[in-house]
C-alpha cells in the first residue's frame, strides 16, 4: 500500500507540474527570453493600433526583449481577442484589449467562443477615447438634428460607414439611428482607416470613428464632425458638440483601451507587464502624446481592471439588446 500511495503521489505531482501556469514557469524562468506579442484586434491606423505602437518600444528597452505589434482584425475585435485567450498563458502573448472585444461583443456577436473576464488576466486599462460622427463636408447637414431630417425624408437611402460589423463604431451608430428613430445603412469596412478614405471621397457621405485618428481631418476641413460622444466637450475639438447636448442624453461611448493577457498567466510574470506598462504610460512623451489624441488616461490594474470590464460588459447588454444590433 505505502508504494501505491508513492506512485499515486507522484502522480499527481507530475500532472500538477503540468498546469498552465506551472508550465510556463518551468519552461522559462529567466522570462521574457524571445520577442512578445502585443496582438491588435483591428487593422493598422486605428485607436488601438496607435496606442500600442506607441507603448510597444517602451516595454521592450524595460523588459530586453522585442514587444511586436502583430494586427488580427476580424469580428469587431473578436478574431484577435480569440485567439490570445487560447495561447498559451506564458507571457509572450497579449492582445490590446477594447470595448469592441471585451465590452460589447459578448453581447453583440453571437458566435463568440470566449468569456471576456474569466478567460483573460486582465492586467492594465489604460484610458479611453470619444467617437466623433464625421459627414464629408459636401454633405449638407451641419449638426445632428440636420443630418437626421435627412434620413427622414431619405429613409434607407443614406449610408454609414464604421470600421466593421460589431465594432464600436458600428454600434455607436445603430444607437444613433435608435435614438433618433432613422433608417441609415450601415456599410462595414475592414478598419476605420479604410471607412475613412471612402468618407474623404465621398463614396459614402456620413462615419463614425474615433476622434484621435481625424483630428487633423476636422481641423483642416477635410471633415466635418458632428457630434461627439463624451459627456463634456473635447479640449482638442471645442467646436464639436456632444450628442447630449443635441438631445441624445444617453449617448456616451468611450472607446477604452488596455492590456491583456491569456488568463491563468504567472503571478510575477503579470506583476511585471503591470509595472513595466504601467511605468511606460506614465512617461511624459507616452502621457503627452495619449492626450494629444484626446484620450482621458484612466489607470487601472488586475482585479479592479477585471471589475471594470465586467461592469462595461452588464452596462452595454441592455443598451445593445435595445437597440437590436447583433452581428454573427
Amino acid at each position: 500500500m505505502p508504494s501505491l500511495l508513492r506512485v499515486l503521489s507522484t502522480s499527481l505531482a507530475a500532472l500538477l507540474a503540468l498546469a498552465p501556469g506551472a508550465a510556463a514557469v518551468a519552461q522559462d524562468a529567466r522570462w521574457p527570453s524571445r520577442p512578445i506579442r502585443l496582438v491588435v484586434t483591428f487593422p493598422p491606423g486605428g485607436t488601438s493600433d496607435l496606442v500600442a505602437r506607441l507603448i510597444a518600444p517602451k516595454l521592450s528597452a524595460a523588459l530586453g526583449q522585442q514587444v511586436v505589434v502583430e494586427n488580427r482584425p476580424g469580428a469587431g475585435g473578436i478574431v484577435g481577442a480569440d485567439a490570445v485567450a487560447k495561447a498559451a498563458p506564458d507571457g509572450y502573448t497579449l492582445v490590446v484589449s477594447t470595448v469592441g472585444s471585451h465590452g460589447i461583443g459578448p453581447t453583440l456577436n453571437r458566435n463568440i467562443r470566449y468569456d471576456a473576464v474569466t478567460d483573460f488576466s486582465h492586467l492594465v486599462l489604460i484610458g479611453a477615447v470619444p467617437h466623433v460622427l464625421l459627414v464629408n463636408p459636401r454633405f449638407p447637414a451641419r449638426n445632428l438634428a440636420e443630418l437626421v431630417a435627412a434620413a427622414r425624408a431619405q429613409p434607407g437611402r443614406i449610408n454609414y460607414g464604421s470600421g466593421g460589423s460589431g465594432s464600436i463604431n458600428h454600434v455607436t451608430g445603430e444607437l444613433f439611428k435608435a435614438r433618433a428613430g432613422i433608417d441609415l445603412v450601415h456599410v462595414p469596412y475592414k478598419g476605420s482607416g479604410a471607412a475613412i478614405t471612402d468618407l474623404r471621397g465621398f463614396t459614402i457621405p456620413v462615419a463614425v470613428d474615433a476622434l484621435p485618428a481625424n483630428l487633423g481631418l476636422i481641423r483642416s476641413g477635410e471633415l466635418r464632425a458632428l457630434g461627439i460622444t463624451s459627456r463634456e466637450r473635447s479640449p482638442l475639438a471645442p467646436e464639436v458638440p456632444t450628442f447630449v447636448e443635441q438631445g441624445f442624453a444617453d449617448l456616451v461611448v468611450d472607446n477604452w483601451i488596455g492590456i491583456s493577457g491569456p488568463a491563468r498567466l504567472p503571478e510575477d510574470i503579470a506583476r511585471r507587464l503591470v509595472a513595466e506598462t504601467e511605468k511606460a504610460v506614465a512617461a511624459a512623451d507616452v502621457r503627452d502624446k495619449l492626450r494629444e489624441w484626446g484620450m482621458a488616461i484612466t489607470v487601472k490594474a488586475n482585479a479592479e481592471f477585471a471589475a471594470f470590464v465586467r461592469a462595461d460588459i452588464a452596462k452595454w447588454r441592455p443598451v445593445i439588446i435595445a437597440s437590436g444590433a447583433q452581428v454573427d
